[in-house]
């Protein structure tokens, strides 16, 4: 797909999370990968983009697998 306006990914994204719909869906650019479903958001890419987004939401992300992750 293309020319998907961001406002409909997060709201799309934001329903996933919520538990309204049993899909998952996928997006990706140069970056990053990212994997939405109704348990789980999975954000793939390299390590420097990953520490400044665990840095960014530092006060949203769940850092309860790091401490088994090296």
């Amino acid at each position: 797909m293309k020319h998907i306006e961001l406002n409909e990914i997060i709201s799309y994204c934001t329903k996933v999370y919520r538990g309204h719909t049993s899909a998952y869906i996928v997006f990706h650019d140069s970056d990053f990968l990212l994997y939405v479903s109704t348990d789980v958001v999975d954000v793939i890419g390299d390590a420097t983009a990953i520490k400044s987004l665990k840095e960014t939401y530092a006060q949203i992300y769940d850092s309860l697998h790091d401490k088994y992750v090296e």
